[in-house]
């Protein structure tokens, strides 16, 4: 398994990582390497035959990609609960529960439309196809 160097600096840090640091990066490799997101997992396998490492380097594209936007995603979804849990601001812990239940049974539309009054008739964008997708 590599490690990071012992003097290699983080981008934005001006002093050499701590050992700490250095394992963190150790272990976010290997949970990359044990899960196939590794380029170095593909090229480690498939060693020597160049026609399956483009294969599935393309494929780890995808993958990773997707991965992102599932990322976005649930932090937008995120910001929403908290936005509006702020805004019905429950009294008690059992409360918040209880809003933080509904709420994860939401989609996100549902929550962006009790934060925004949503417009009948938009020129364009996405209010519209929801709108569309509605009455269809």
């Amino acid at each position: 398994m590599r490690s990071i160097p012992k003097g290699k600096l983080a981008v934005g840090v001006s002093s050499p990582l701590i050992a700490y640091e250095r394992r963190l990066g150790v272990e976010v490799d290997r949970i990359l390497y044990q899960n196939y997101l590794s380029p170095r997992t593909v090229t480690d396998f498939w060693a020597g035959d160049r026609a399956a490492i483009v294969w599935h380097l393309k494929l780890m594209k995808e993958r990773v990609i997707r991965l992102v936007v599932i990322n976005e995603y649930i932090e937008v979804d995120e910001e929403l609960n908290r936005a509006i849990l702020k805004r019905v601001s429950p009294k008690g812990p059992r409360a918040k529960r209880a809003v933080l239940s509904m709420l994860r049974r939401l989609f996100m539309k549902q929550k962006v439309e009790h934060l925004i009054p949503v417009p009948t008739c938009v020129d364009g964008g996405v209010v519209l196809q929801w709108r569309h997708a509605e009455s269809v």
